[in-house]
This record gives C-alpha cells, sequence and structure tokens, in this order.
C-alpha cells in the first residue's frame, strides 16, 4: 500500500549529507532517553530538518532497522511541532528501541523535545547549515 505523497516527510526537512550530521553532532545539544538520543542544533534556514541513525549494534537485519527509522521519520512528521523552527534533528536509535512499540517510542521523543536545553546559547556559532 503507496504512502500518499504529502504525508511523506519532504526532501526538504531531510539531512542527507554526512556533514550535516556531523554539524549537528559536533554543535548541538542532545537529550537521552532509554530509546533514542536526540541532538538538535540550529540552523539558518528557518525550518526544521531531521536526520535518522539506527546503526547494526541495534539489530544486524536491515529489515529492523529500516523499520525503526521509518517509525521515527513519522514521528517526527506528527509531532515536529514540539521542536522550534530552524533547527535541525538527529534522532539516534539505541538498543532498546528494537522493542519498543510505536507508542513507546513516540513517548520517547516528546519526552526528550520537552528535556531539552534552550538553543539560544551555546548551541554552536553559526549551527548546522
Amino acid at each position: 500500500m503507496p504512502i500518499d505523497a504529502r504525508q511523506r516527510l519532504p526532501r526538504s526537512a531531510r539531512l542527507r549529507r554526512r556533514r550535516e550530521f556531523v554539524e549537528v553532532q559536533r554543535y548541538g545539544r542532545s537529550v537521552r532517553t532509554r530509546v533514542l538520543v536526540l541532538l538538535v542544533a540550529t540552523n539558518e534556514l528557518g525550518r526544521r530538518r531531521l536526520g535518522v541513525t539506527v546503526s547494526r549494534r541495534v539489530s544486524r537485519r536491515a529489515v529492523d532497522r529500516n523499520r525503526i527509522k521509518r517509525r521515527l521519520r513519522e514521528i517526527f512528521r506528527r509531532e515536529r511541532g514540539v521542536l522550534p523552527d530552524g533547527v535541525d534533528v538527529v534522532l539516534v536509535a539505541r538498543p532498546a528501541a528494537l522493542d519498543a512499540s510505536y507508542e513507546t517510542l513516540r513517548s520517547a521523543f516528546l519526552e526528550a523535545a520537552r528535556r531539552l536545553p534552550d538553543l539560544g546559547k551555546g548551541s554552536g556559532e553559526g549551527g548546522a547549515r
């Protein structure tokens, strides 16, 4: 069953280059939960962008890693309003994400977003581009 294109996360809302991921990791703020790590850095674009990382430490099986990535992208798409505009977000799945339900992942994302420190100062001059 194909997804309606209007429901997809647009390309302009995704981090796609390694450099973009590295800048968020270097200059961003992070919040850890049991199932994921939320990294956030300011950008100059005025919109929110997402990158998702699920390593082989989480699961050796690509099908499992891809399922986690799809869930995290969908959670971001639906709940991105809890984050300020003009930020780049990297979600890093932790091993506990493998057995976590969609609702558990969603709750962890919302909790991490709520605990996120103020991005105004010290989030890296210039932030991620």
